[in-house]
């Protein structure tokens, strides 16, 4: 099972109950609000519903940003990263 990376941030954002705009790659997660150890459970079963893939807690607690959460998804999440600035 495949997700857009659109579609899998928008599912971030509501499942935090913050509007699509607030939840970007390079959001960090300690900045969101609403990211707790309630939001780590509840990411769990996002990403088992939506990837049908299970996230060890422990890799999970390791990431800082959204980039890392989509990172936990190779091949996984389609769609263009957005752009990091000249290379």
């Amino acid at each position: 099972m495949t997700q857009t990376r659109n579609a899998f941030l928008s599912a971030l954002a509501e499942m935090l109950e913050l509007d699509s705009n607030q939840v970007t790659e390079v959001s960090v997660l300690k900045d969101l609000p609403n990211w707790d150890s309630m939001a780590i459970v509840s990411f769990i079963a996002l990403a088992d519903s939506n990837l049908d893939t299970l996230v060890p807690a422990g890799d999970l607690v390791k990431c800082q940003t959204v980039q890392d959460l989509i990172n936990l998804f190779p091949g996984k999440i389609t769609g263009s990263p957005i752009p990091t600035g000249p290379g």
